[in-house]
Formats: C-alpha cells, sequence, structure tokens
C-alpha cells in the first residue's frame, strides 16, 4: 500500500462497519483514485498546506485533506468520488472532468455528481463538456423525452473575505508564548475595526508583549485603535464553559466569532480520536476573536433577503448567458449549488420564490434550474438535496424523469454502486 493511501486504508477499515462502508469496494476505490490522477500528483496535494488556513494544518485540495486527515466525512468523500469515477469512466470526455476536479473541485464534484444521478434516471448520450455553437463548452449533455439538454453546474463563492481570519496567523505564535507561562489563560482579542496584514503584524507584536507580562496576574488588557485584548487566569478546578459540550451547541464564550483551545491528549488515545471518539483532554490555554461591529454588520446585510436574491439571480443569469444554445433541439439547465436550495425556512423559500419570478418567469428556453446544496447527514452520508423550478420548455415527461433526482437524494449513494 502506497505511504499516501497507508493512513486512509487503515481508517477506512477500522471505521467501515460503524460507517456502513461497502468494505468490498475500499481497496478498489484507492486504485480508482490512484489510477485517476496518479501517485505524482496526490503526493504534491497531500505536501502543499493551505497558509490561507495556519491554524491547521489543512491542504490546498480537498483530496490531500481526504488522505491526509482520514476521518469520516474524508473516507465517505473519498469513496463517493471514486464510485462516480468507476460508473462513469466510459463517459465521452471525462478526462475533461478529471481536470476540473484537480482545478475546481467543488465545481467539478458538483458536475460528476449530478451526471451520475442522471444516468441513474435514464438518461442516453450523456457527456462532459458538451461543444456549443458558440465553440464554448457546456458541463453536462444528455438526451430525454426525445429532447437534447445541457446543463451548467457552478458554486457561487463568496465575495467578502471575513478579516478576522488575518489572525488565524497570529494563533500560534501566541501559543507558543502562553507555553512558556505558568498558569491557563483565556486569551480575548475583539477587533474595534477590519484589519489587514499590516495591522495584523501590529497585533501580533501586541499580543506576545502582553502574554508575557501576563504571567502571575489575574487578569491584564491591552487596547489600540484596532483591537481590545484581555488575558485572563483561569483558576484550577474551575468548571470549563468556554467551549460547547452538548450536541449541536455552538456558543463559545462570550458569544465570541471564533476560538482555538490548545489541548492535550495522551498518545494512547490518539488512535480511538482520529474514529471519532471523545476522549478525555487536559484543560489548557484558549484564544477567543470576536468581530469588528463594521463587519458584522457588512455580514447582516449580506444575509438580508434582498441581498442574497439579487446576487444569487445575477450569478444564475450570467450561467444562462452563457449557453447559447439551437432553441429547436437543445434546453438549458443550470444546476447551482447554493444552501438557499434547501427550503428548511421561510427565508429561503422566499429566495427561491424570488428566483423563480426574477428569472425563470422572465427568460425562455429554460428547462429547469436546480438549486442543490451538499450536506452531512445523521446517517453518515452525503447527500445533494433542493429544489428545482421548471422553465418554459419543461414538459410533463421531463419533469415526471426529473422529480426521480428527489429519490435518489433520500437514499444511500452506496446503495448505487452495482447498480
Amino acid at each position: 500500500m502506497s505511504d499516501i493511501f497507508g493512513l486512509f486504508h487503515r481508517q477506512a477499515y477500522a471505521m467501515a462497519i460503524k460507517l456502513k462502508l461497502p468494505i468490498g469496494f475500499i481497496d478498489e476505490a484507492i486504485s480508482i483514485v490512484d489510477g485517476t490522477f496518479g501517485k505524482t500528483w496526490l503526493k504534491e496535494i497531500c505536501m502543499k498546506i493551505d497558509k490561507s488556513e495556519p491554524i491547521l494544518p489543512f491542504r490546498v485540495h480537498p483530496i490531500g485533506n481526504y488522505l491526509s486527515i482520514a476521518d469520516e466525512t474524508s473516507i465517505v468523500n473519498l469513496l463517493e468520488l471514486a464510485m462516480y469515477l468507476k460508473k462513469l469512466c466510459r463517459t465521452k470526455n471525462v478526462e475533461d472532468v478529471i481536470r476540473i476536479l484537480k482545478d475546481n473541485y467543488s465545481t467539478g464534484l458538483l458536475q460528476i455528481a449530478y451526471a451520475f444521478r442522471f444516468s441513474l434516471i435514464g438518461v442516453s448520450n450523456l457527456e462532459f463538456e458538451p461543444v456549443l455553437s458558440t465553440q464554448k463548452k457546456g458541463d453536462i449533455s444528455f438526451k430525454l423525452c426525445g429532447n437534447t439538454y445541457i446543463a451548467e453546474c457552478f458554486v457561487p463563492r463568496a465575495r467578502l473575505e471575513d478579516s478576522s481570519k488575518e489572525l488565524h496567523y497570529v494563533i500560534d505564535p501566541a501559543m507558543e508564548a502562553l507555553k512558556s507561562i505558568k498558569g491557563i489563560k483565556r486569551v480575548s482579542i475583539k477587533l474595534k475595526e477590519r484589519i489587514n496584514a499590516q495591522k495584523r503584524k501590529v497585533i501580533n507584536k501586541e499580543l506576545i508583549k502582553l502574554i508575557q507580562n501576563s504571567e502571575n496576574v489575574e487578569i491584564i488588557n491591552s487596547e489600540t485603535s484596532s483591537v481590545l485584548i484581555t488575558i485572563e487566569e483561569l483558576k484550577p478546578g474551575e468548571k470549563d464553559q468556554d467551549f460547547p459540550k452538548l450536541p449541536g451547541e455552538i456558543k463559545l464564550f462570550g458569544d465570541a466569532d471564533w476560538g482555538v483551545n490548545l489541548a492535550s491528549y495522551s498518545s494512547g488515545n490518539l488512535n480511538d480520536i482520529r474514529k471519532g471518539e471523545t476522549k478525555p483532554v487536559e484543560r489548557m490555554h484558549r484564544i477567543f476573536v470576536w468581530k469588528c461591529e463594521e463587519e458584522k454588520q457588512i455580514e447582516k446585510n449580506m444575509s438580508s433577503l434582498e441581498f442574497r436574491t439579487n446576487a444569487l439571480s445575477k450569478k444564475i443569469n450570467r450561467k444562462l448567458d452563457q449557453i447559447k444554445l439551437d432553441k429547436r433541439t437543445k434546453r438549458k439547465i443550470v444546476i447551482c449549488q447554493a444552501h438557499e436550495g434547501m427550503i428548511r425556512d421561510f427565508e429561503a423559500y422566499k429566495v427561491v420564490s424570488k428566483i423563480r419570478s426574477k428569472i425563470i418567469l422572465k427568460r425562455s428556453n429554460i428547462a429547469s434550474l436546480i438549486l442543490t446544496n451538499r450536506y452531512w447527514t445523521n446517517k453518515k452520508r452525503y447527500q445533494y438535496t433542493g429544489s428545482i423550478l421548471y422553465g418554459d420548455s419543461s414538459d410533463l415527461c421531463f419533469e415526471k424523469e426529473m422529480m426521480k433526482l428527489n429519490q435518489i437524494s433520500m437514499t444511500d449513494i452506496f446503495k448505487y454502486l452495482n447498480a
């Protein structure tokens, strides 16, 4: 077993029963991934650390994380991907999707996942990256109910960058400084304005100095134009309520936006922890961060119904404009991965309704708009669940077949391994 697959192989078999995995497929899945992407590329992505996330050694590419972390979600993700590659290996232009999976994984995964789902509902002439009349390419094409459909897949990106993430670069040096002093400290960093790399460096310098002066001091503060820093001594034996303890509980100390705990486990517990089991942790230093009020207000505005509707509508319209078709013979489908697709509250329902009125009712030659979202279920599987909006070029036969996608989303995806 190659070193790059060693951890994944051990973890997959160790968790196979708990995750109800298709055990007979594990070795085959590894061979498929190895043969598809090649050892050279796989080794490269396992070594390439995402420098924008300096707190944890996440890899730049998701497949690198699957192989290097090998937790529950990583194992299910990689087996699911391998199943798609196996089932669609003879599909025309599959090599183009493999390239997209390397360069833009989230979009490539959406593309291959829905191509597989279309194959399950019985489409014919399934093809990746079909050439359109403008010489540009679509993402998927197929025939269904006597008509040809061209599907475009995309995953919208958020434009606002959370400036508090700059403080990720502060965590490691701060934790190192905390290790050198006695006692257990709680560090609170409350931003007063949006920061950039230059301001982050000033904060880092001030924080390290404050930590060095905090030994044997119950509480110490420092304030600049950008930040308020407070360091408190935690008393031994005091009940630790800084981090959530109950499933589904997300509240941190003081309603902080995010926090980091320097944890210590005995080496004998590491294998059990990798399997998702909870083990006792020694109480240690922790750092909490609060975003500035300006950033919170921007986020609030961006989460408003009007903003979400307008932003998503613009992106969907741009995608529709990219698909130039012969209107007599081909029809458009857009597959958009966005959390609004999961109608779990009235706000999401209103977003979907407004998108229907802004796009579906105003444009021609649209067969359907699929608003979907990928999420981890309590059955230890990922599912694509969402809303299907039908346009003017839809018909009863098409709609009947597309409704089968809902049934697929409710079924364990590995049930289709032998389909």
